[in-house]
């Protein structure tokens, strides 16, 4: 003995017995169905509503020049490219940083990198003072380097 399944929203069960069909959907269905049984429009109507789209698509397709267009080449410069290369806008203000950071650190060497560097970078030079092995002291910079 097999038990149809019951929906109190009033579903039909469907032939294959793969889903339900609500009562709505078997509503649009005949609406669908009504739809499709009105006669085609007429064919001077068609003809009518075929010219005015294709006169629309006729005025869209001309080549519409703003006032405010530049006469300049649409050719990239050289920069622009070279931005481009390099990520745009955000990659050359991460270089930019980095260089900066880079060129500070090469100047000034503080003695805390010294430190980190667990001596190293006086041991390579050979001096305690790395001020006067690098020649620092000429543009104003004092390094103190203190042992670990």
């Amino acid at each position: 003995m097999t038990t149809e399944p019951k929906d109190p929203g009033g579903a039909v069960p469907d032939p294959s017995g793969q889903a339900q069909i609500s009562a709505e959907q078997t509503d649009l269905d005949a609406i669908f169905a009504a739809a499709r049984a009105l006669p085609e429009p007429s064919a001077d109507l068609m003809a009518r509503v075929l010219a005015d789209a294709a006169a629309i698509q006729a005025e869209q397709a001309e080549p519409q020049i703003s006032p405010y267009a530049s006469t300049a080449s649409a050719a990239p410069g050289f920069w622009a490219e070279i931005r481009t290369g390099l990520g745009g806008w955000l990659g050359l203000g991460g270089l930019a940083a980095a260089g900066l950071a880079g060129l500070a650190l090469g100047v000034t060497l503080p003695a805390e990198l010294d430190v980190l560097a667990g001596g190293q970078i006086s041991a390579a030079l050979g001096a305690s003072d790395l001020s006067a092995a690098i020649g620092l002291e000429a543009v104003g910079f004092a390094i103190e380097v203190t042992e670990p």
